[in-house]
């Protein structure tokens, strides 16, 4: 599917890229930033060394190909398991509550 709307430079509706699962969510114009806001948020949540590694892990898979970001990312995660705070997160999802990784956040 994804050859035949780029060669024919297919449009399509939100509902349609959402149903071949192109986009995540549909969101009413007049809530876009709102929602972009609100994922951004809690994204900030998450420990930065592992969201910016799994960033990188993406785009290594755009550029080299999905079993060099595979080793990539089993590489980072073991630098993440090594780290010092790794257990943070660990505890927070053993007493269901949301990891704190303020010390990495500017207040």
């Amino acid at each position: 599917q994804a050859n035949e709307i780029l060669m024919l430079a297919k449009s399509m509706t939100g509902p349609e890229a959402l149903e071949l699962g192109l986009v995540n969510r549909i969101v009413p114009k007049d809530q876009v930033k709102n929602e972009a806001q609100s994922l951004a948020e809690e994204i900030s949540k998450k420990h930065p060394v592992a969201i910016r590694s799994m960033i990188r892990s993406c785009r290594l898979e755009q550029d080299k190909g999905l079993m060099e970001a595979l080793h990539r990312d089993a590489y980072a995660q073991a630098m993440c398991y090594a780290r010092e705070d790794w257990g943070r997160g660990l505890d927070a999802v053993a007493q269901k509550r949301e990891a704190d990784f303020d010390d990495y956040h500017s207040k």
